[in-house]
């Protein structure tokens, strides 16, 4: 399975994912930096497998995430809520962060760095 390799010319942002299916989840692999120059692409990534019944985005590789990327990650959480989706994120230390900091991680189900989101939190 091949990375797909989504880049911005006019800021260099990089942005790889992968998708893979596994026996009862798809698990979309993202690796790089999201903002506004790649965020559609991410945004079509997820939307892809939105009929999934159970997607898991696994972020631990995405060295920075703007806020618009969040948001992506915000709108899928509450499709998949309004679809009985169960939809889960695995944050690396920057992307739990930065739900932490914006409250994302009160309505994203996350997995991962639950010390970069406590101490924010605090």
């Amino acid at each position: 399975m091949a990375e797909t390799p989504h880049t911005e010319a006019t800021t260099g942002a990089q942005l790889y994912t992968t998708a893979r299916s596994l026996r009862d989840r798809v698990v979309i692999n993202v690796r790089g930096e999201i903002d506004l120059s790649n965020v559609a692409s991410f945004t079509g990534k997820l939307a892809e497998h939105a009929t999934a019944p159970w997607l898991v985005c696994n972020m631990t590789e995405v060295a920075f995430c703007s806020v618009a990327g969040a948001r992506v990650l915000e709108h899928a959480a509450i499709r998949a809520a309004a679809t009985a989706q169960r939809f889960e994120v695995i944050a690396g230390h920057h992307v739990a962060r930065l739900l932490a900091a914006t409250r994302l991680a009160d309505v994203i189900t996350c997995a991962g760095d639950r010390d970069a989101i406590a101490t924010v939190r605090r």
